[in-house]
């Protein structure tokens, strides 16, 4: 653990020292408008990197063996009876997509980085620092004909699987859930003096629409209060 901990410790390192120079990828001269009349702006790839560096750490840390890749994991020999484990629930006369799809899904619950990262949420974090996390994610539901937002109180485990969408949408499809805006509006992430304290508000980062819904995602505070429950938890690891 004393490895991860200082792996995430010089991540939130290098995030910071991203942060500090952020100013150069802010300005109204860097807006870009696209074919459709949408703008678009570079901070949305700045803020994407940063989210998706901080997010990181919550595998690093919630993984409770270190990473081994599919193929080494199917030839070691350290390995042995957690493949036996899985063989013994197949069957051994047939080899179908099915049974590889099978013995691949057993090492993703032993190594995968969704376990890890849902495990950092769920067991690693504490009560404080997990409702903190939460807290600052809002999601709001709307009718997909009409428009109108709908009564709705998203369960955590949404917010969670927003959080990991976060972190995978960025290498994966190569789409961040970021703001352009941030680009130009400096009280995003900053925020403002009001009544001598400094404020946040939420702002969007993600539209998830399907045949009947669609969904609005928010964020508070980031990646400040995600670098914050970080500190906050390898304290205590």
């Amino acid at each position: 653990m004393h490895r991860k901990i200082e792996n995430v410790r010089a991540r939130i390192e290098f995030v910071n020292k991203l942060t500090s120079v952020k100013e150069a990828f802010r300005g109204t001269e860097l807006v870009k408008k696209s074919e459709n009349g949408d703008f678009n702006h570079p901070y949305i790839h700045f803020d994407g990197l940063r989210f998706y560096l901080i997010l990181t750490c919550f595998d690093i840390l919630g993984s409770n063996k270190e990473y081994l890749p599919f193929s080494n994991w199917l030839t070691s020999s350290n390995t042995k009876n957690e493949r036996a484990e899985i063989f013994a629930q197949m069957n051994k006369n047939e080899i179908t997509s099915e049974s590889v799809n099978d013995i691949y899904l057993g090492y993703n619950k032993i190594y995968g980085v969704t376990k890890g990262f849902k495990r950092f949420i769920a067991e690693i974090l504490s009560d404080e620092n997990r409702k903190l996390l939460l807290d600052n994610i809002m999601i709001r539901k709307f009718d997909n004909v009409s428009g109108i937002q709908l009564k709705y109180t998203p369960p955590d485990s949404k917010k969670i699987d927003f959080l990991y969408q976060v972190r995978n949408s960025f290498t994966h499809t190569g789409e961040p859930y970021a703001t352009p805006a941030g680009g130009i509006f400096d009280i995003i992430e900053d925020g403002r003096i009001i009544d001598g304290g400094r404020k946040w508000g939420y702002y969007c980062i993600h539209i998830e629409k399907n045949n009947k819904f669609y969904y609005e995602y928010y964020v508070r505070k980031w990646p400040k209060i995600l670098i914050e429950i970080l500190n906050n938890t390898i304290e205590t690891l």
